[in-house]
């Protein structure tokens, strides 16, 4: 379990089809990151869902964004926590909160966050663009 704010989200997995169930919650999305604390995933975008394996995956409209990210070539992971009863509304609130405590670089609007763009070049002129 990881600790963002006052939620305890489950272990890091993978990003992949099968990596969240079908009920509601939050969700990080994280990259390797030696240095970060309490665990070695940094994360780079929260979001919340009323069906959490359906919101996730390579369709997501963030999905570049992750993938852009100078770590996210070391893969990315998933960690959630399930919040079955619970409200949008609740869920945006606690979305929110975590997204001003820990202000992941993805939860940015893409269009208008230069440090985005900034990510894509880094990303373009590192690895080759189109990797």
């Amino acid at each position: 379990m990881i600790p963002y704010g006052t939620l305890q989200f489950t272990d890091p997995v993978p990003l992949g089809p099968d990596s969240l169930p079908s009920s509601a919650g939050l969700y990080a999305i994280l990259v390797p990151n030696y240095e970060y604390r309490p665990a070695p995933y940094e994360p780079i975008y929260f979001g919340s869902s009323a069906n959490l394996r359906a919101a996730v995956g390579t369709h997501h409209t963030a999905y570049n964004r992750w993938r852009w990210h100078p770590r996210g070539r070391s893969g990315l992971f998933v960690s959630y926590v399930a919040m079955p009863s619970s409200t949008e509304d609740w869920r945006r609130y606690n979305e929110g909160q975590l997204v001003k405590q820990y202000q992941p670089a993805c939860n940015r609007d893409e269009m208008a966050d230069a440090q985005t763009q900034a990510l894509r070049a880094i990303g373009a002129r590192r690895f080759g663009a189109g990797d």
